[in-house]
Formats: C-alpha cells, sequence, structure tokens
C-alpha cells in the first residue's frame, strides 16, 4: 500500500454484484395476508468494479449475460486500457 501511495505500483481492490429483477417469495409479519407487486421474469446486471486507493477512483465495468471466464479477461483488458 505504501507503494501505491507513492505511485511506485498499482493497486485495485475488485468485487462483483449481481442484480436481479425477479419474483422472489418474502415472508413479513403481518395480521392478514399481504400480496406486493413484483416485477416479472429475470433481468441480471453484472458489475464488476475496482477501487483504487490511492487515488480514491472507482472504476466499473457493467454487462448484462454472464460472469465467466470471456468476461473475467474483457474486465481486465479494459482494466489495462482505462488504468
Amino acid at each position: 500500500m505504501k507503494n501505491a501511495a507513492l505511485g511506485d505500483t498499482d493497486l485495485l481492490f475488485l468485487d462483483t454484484a449481481h442484480f436481479v429483477q425477479g419474483s422472489y417469495r418474502t415472508y413479513i409479519w403481518s395480521k392478514e395476508p399481504r400480496y406486493f407487486p413484483s416485477a416479472h421474469g429475470r433481468y441480471r446486471v453484472n458489475v464488476l468494479a475496482g477501487l483504487d486507493p490511492a487515488n480514491a477512483q472507482i472504476l466499473s465495468y457493467y454487462n448484462d449475460s454472464y460472469i465467466n471466464a470471456c468476461s473475467i479477461t474483457g474486465f481486465f483488458q479494459w482494466l489495462r486500457e482505462q488504468h
């Protein structure tokens, strides 16, 4: 981290998140049954992101297909171009 702060090396903290629009059964406590409308179908958005702590920059990459070896490789290539 010291080297990253001095600009000698690049340091990124990476993580992913997957957001799904869909219908899920949930249970709540109530005296009467309650029904909540929900979206139909499944639409997924994948977010791969990195945080550069040296300059507080967030680099994010989105897709709506799958996370697999090709998407991870594409993310790393994109990071190389952007960073």
